[in-house]
This record gives C-alpha cells, sequence and structure tokens, in this order.
C-alpha cells in the first residue's frame, strides 16, 4: 500500500518564522546586555546656560557634552540628572555615587568634594543695566547685589564681607530681578550671563563692569566617589583640553 507523505506548508512556514523571530529576539537581547554592562555613572545638573541648558525635556551644554565625551571615550555610560543647582550641590557634596560636571572652585568648597579636572576659568562682574560697577568698593555701596546661593559669586562676596547680598535659587531669577530693577546688580561670569539674558529674550542692554575675580571651573564628584573611576575621567578630561576637543565644544556653544 502506497503511504502519502503529504507536507503542510502552512505549519512549516509557521515554524520557520517563529525560529526566526526567537533567534531576532536572542539577538536584540544580545546586544542590549552588552550595552548594559557598560559601568553606568550618575551626575547631576542644574541650568546655567552655556554650560547647562535644559530645552524641551533635553540637556546640552559646553559641561554636559565634555562629561559625555568623557564617558564615551572611557568606555562608560552616563546618566544625567537635572534639579535646582542647591539640590545639585547638596547631592554632589553629601553623597558619593554622583558628578557634578560644572562647579567653580572656592576654598569653602575645597574639602567637600573631589575636583576631577578644570577647563575653563570664569571672571565674575558684576552685571548692570545702567552704569558699570567696576570695584568691590563700588559694589559695596549698592543696597542688593544678586547672587545664587551657595553660588560662587555669592561665597566669593560673603567671604569679603559683603553685607547687601541678595540670594535666590537660579540666575533667572537674579536676571529677571535686575530687569525689573529690584536689584541694582547681579554677579556671574559675563559669558554665562549674557547667555541667560538672551535665552530668557531679555531686551534691556546689559553691563558688564571690570572683572572682580577668577575663578576655575571644575568636574567634580562626590567625597568619596571611586578613586579609579575618578581617575578614568579626569584622565579623559584632561585629554580633550590637550587634544582641542573642549575648545572645539567651547566654539559649538558660542
Amino acid at each position: 500500500m502506497a503511504i502519502c507523505r503529504c507536507i503542510n506548508w502552512r505549519s512549516l512556514m509557521g515554524t520557520l518564522a517563529a525560529v526566526l523571530t526567537l533567534s531576532y529576539s536572542m539577538m536584540v537581547a544580545g546586544l542590549t546586555n552588552a550595552q548594559q554592562t557598560k559601568p553606568l555613572d550618575c551626575a547631576v545638573v542644574s541650568h546655567f546656560p552655556p554650560f547647562i541648558i535644559s530645552r524641551d525635556g533635553a540637556l546640552t551644554g559646553i559641561s554636559v557634552e565634555i562629561l559625555r565625551i568623557a564617558a564615551q571615550r572611557s568606555g562608560r555610560a552616563i546618566m544625567i540628572e537635572e534639579m535646582p543647582f542647591q539640590r545639585a550641590l547638596h547631592r554632589v557634596t553629601t553623597q558619593n555615587d554622583c558628578m557634578m560636571p560644572a562647579l567653580f572652585r572656592t576654598a569653602p568648597r575645597e574639602d567637600q568634594v573631589v575636583w576631577l579636572a578644570t577647563y575653563d576659568a570664569a571672571e565674575l562682574h558684576f552685571l548692570t543695566i545702567g552704569d558699570p560697577i567696576n570695584t568691590l568698593d563700588e559694589g559695596r555701596t549698592r543696597s542688593a547685589i544678586g547672587v545664587v546661593k551657595d553660588s560662587s559669586g555669592d561665597t566669593v562676596l560673603t567671604s569679603l564681607g559683603f553685607e547687601n547680598l541678595v540670594r535666590v535659587a537660579s540666575s533667572s531669577s537674579n536676571a529677571r530681578m535686575l530687569n525689573a530693577g529690584r536689584i541694582d546688580a547681579w554677579v556671574q561670569s559675563e559669558r554665562a550671563a549674557r547667555s541667560i539674558w538672551a535665552q530668557l529674550g531679555l531686551q534691556t542692554a546689559l553691563q558688564a563692569g571690570d572683572p572682580i575675580h577668577s575663578v576655575p571651573m571644575y568636574a567634580v564628584a562626590g567625597p568619596e566617589f571611586p578613586v579609579e573611576v575618578a581617575d578614568v575621567y579626569r584622565t579623559a578630561i584632561m585629554n580633550m583640553v590637550e587634544d582641542g576637543t573642549v575648545a572645539g565644544i567651547f566654539a559649538e556653544f558660542r
């Protein structure tokens, strides 16, 4: 008796499709797992153009891009979280798992963080919308000088005995207060001040007095941040300064 061997092509094609789907899923899972093997680091930032720019839920800016490229070159991944400046500063100085890519180095902060690497030195100015203020003595005579609480401007002027400081939570608040005539001057680096002024769309002419203090900007980490990871980022950022990468980033955000 002849035996009829019929092939169920529909069933065979279904089995083949299932096998291909499983293989693709395994491949994607393998790639995802490979990506997840990159060490994941944490960074906290606060809106501070042009160094930290928060726009439409995305983060960029000079300091953000420097840290991202440093992580990429080191075979690491990084998760960056935005928060108000005081919260970011508290996080990085009291916990050991995070970095902060833009902090001015001042004497009171010296032992609060690990100073990874510097890539800029900013000069602080009195910013006004009237006659410029060119000296510290002139600044002392004004009724209200705006600073961001715990910022380099606050730290420097407090250490110099200024008693006319108006402390607020953000540079944007200082800019709006100056534009509205609620403070006489605002202490900030000229580059950052003009970037913030433009981003807020303020039309009044902003005047920068003579520099009153120079302070280096650093990428920093928590006080007990892993030494080996700190060294990785320090080396990467220093190499970026030397090979011109950092200069290119500054030019991009000019």
